[in-house]
């Protein structure tokens, strides 16, 4: 059953970070969590052409007008691309963040979905009530969590190591580990899922400034 505290947040509003090394259920568990709400979902900077595998709630916003939402879930898949504390300089990273410090005024959930904690800018950490969620992470990959999450995510990693061999018909990438009730859970599958999802981003092309 998936904690209380975290349909709260969707419903309302607050940031719902899912960490996990890659192909490890972040993006499945995300859509399932979107299905637990009627709001409406803004994708950043999201492929249109998916929008036909999802429902009619989801849309894709471009980043700088996501400055305008209000009463909806922002959705953010792999969150280094928009938010990783490596682009803080950047005038619309610095936005950003101050955007996030309002979002409890506008009715707005924020859903990231990335690899690491220390992708994660500090004032994400720090700006609203937030949930954080453990997906299964590679050894080397709970190295370069933040330095206050490498024991809870190693632990996270054994705990939901454990279920995946003693719970062999529920999907493996369904587990989660919820840092704030400290357990774990399990969630079906969403009825519009399709393997294209988990990967929004495969022709994303990477600009560089000459």
């Amino acid at each position: 059953m998936i904690p209380e505290h975290i349909v709260d947040i969707l419903n309302t509003e607050g940031v719902i970070a899912v960490i996990g090394s890659g192909r490890s259920g972040k993006t499945l568990t995300s859509h399932y969590l979107t299905t637990l709400t009627n709001k409406q979902i803004y994708a950043l900077a999201y492929p249109e052409s998916l929008l036909k595998y999802l429902p009619d709630n989801w849309h894709t916003i471009h980043p700088n007008d996501v400055f305008k939402l209000k009463d909806c879930i922002i959705f953010v898949d792999d969150a280094a691309l928009f938010a990783s504390s490596r682009d803080f300089a950047s005038s619309w990273s610095k936005k950003w963040v101050q955007f996030q410090t309002i979002i409890s005024h506008k009715n707005i959930t924020v859903i990231f979905i990335v690899q690491s904690t220390n992708l994660l800018d500090i004032g994400t950490l720090r700006s609203q009530r937030m949930s954080i969620l453990f997906k299964h992470s590679d050894p080397t990959n709970i190295l370069y969590q933040r330095e206050e999450f490498i024991k809870i995510s190693a632990l996270a990693n054994q705990i939901i190591q454990k279920n995946r061999k003693t719970n062999s018909k529920i999907h493996p990438k369904a587990w989660t580990f919820c840092l704030t009730s400290g357990s774990t859970f399990h969630h079906p599958i969403p009825e519009y899922w399709e393997p294209i999802l988990s990967t929004p981003y495969r022709d994303y092309i990477i600009e560089v400034e000459s």
